[in-house]
């Protein structure tokens, strides 16, 4: 192995399963600084079969990572998988009365949001290393926010990673506004850009990642809906008409999904 071109190697270990590649890391040093590189990941996950992350927080927090095999039976449809590896999120998460869920994941990277304090601890995290970031605190945030929702995804061109904040709230004043802040990973800091307008987010509502652009389901002070795009390349947002709602005495029941892209 060592006298073989190091783009032999990362062709061999680009093809290993996520469980093998990471016993490889502790194995030889050539070999760490390969499988940590970004290049190694992006090709990686683009040869790797599709996972699934679960979070259970009822008696413990732990979120368990499979792999799905790529297998094809006709006459057995149950699903093939393989429980790649387990964590618990408070092993970094101390605060004693954390609530700790998922807002969003972007190429096997975790955001993690525990809204128990007053302000949200927000949280990068690799399920596969454990390895994380915690985000800071940003200066101008809202102490008593009406209403918050996240986004978390990548640029499409710079490919560049982003946590996207955006709130609406009524100030001591009674007058509401609204604010939107971005963090880019490796930055160390949050910046103010242009909000969408003064809009209402629907409850439980976390941002969808489609084509390197943010989609909330949002609605304004007046009660209409409609999907509020932020462009991460651009950092700015495109809203645009909501399908028709339906049944409309459950307005809170609606929720955006992505059902495939390419």
């Amino acid at each position: 192995m060592n006298n073989l071109p190091s783009e032999i190697i990362v062709s061999i270990l680009s093809r290993l399963p996520i469980r093998t590649i990471v016993s490889c890391r502790h194995v030889y040093r050539r070999w760490l600084e390969i499988l940590s590189a970004p290049e190694f990941a992006k090709l990686h996950l683009s040869l790797s079969s599709p996972g699934l992350i679960t979070h259970q927080f009822e008696e413990e927090d732990l979120c368990k990572l499979f792999e799905f095999e790529d297998v094809l039976e006709l006459q057995d449809h149950d699903l093939h998988y393989n429980l790649v590896n387990e964590f618990d999120p408070r092993s970094f998460i101390t605060s004693a009365d954390a609530r700790i869920v998922i807002e969003g994941s972007v190429d096997g990277f975790l955001f993690l949001r525990d809204f128990s304090t007053r302000l949200d601890s927000l949280y990068i995290c690799n399920p596969i290393t454990r390895e994380y970031i915690a985000l800071p605190q940003p200066e101008t945030i809202v102490q008593n926010a009406y209403n918050s929702h996240y986004g978390f995804g990548i640029s499409s061109k710079s490919g560049q990673y982003k946590v996207v904040w955006n709130n609406y709230h009524d100030s001591n004043l009674g007058t509401k506004s609204d604010e939107c802040l971005v963090y880019t990973l490796g930055t160390g800091s949050w910046r103010n850009v242009a909000s969408g307008g003064p809009i209402q987010s629907l409850r439980g509502s976390i941002g969808v990642l489609l084509h390197g652009n943010l989609h909330w389901l949002v609605q304004d002070s007046n009660g209409y809906h409609s999907i509020s795009c932020f462009d991460l390349e651009t950092e700015i947002f495109k809203p645009f008409p909501s399908p028709p709602p339906y049944p409309r005495i459950f307005p809170d029941s609606r929720s955006l999904v992505v059902s495939g892209q390419s």
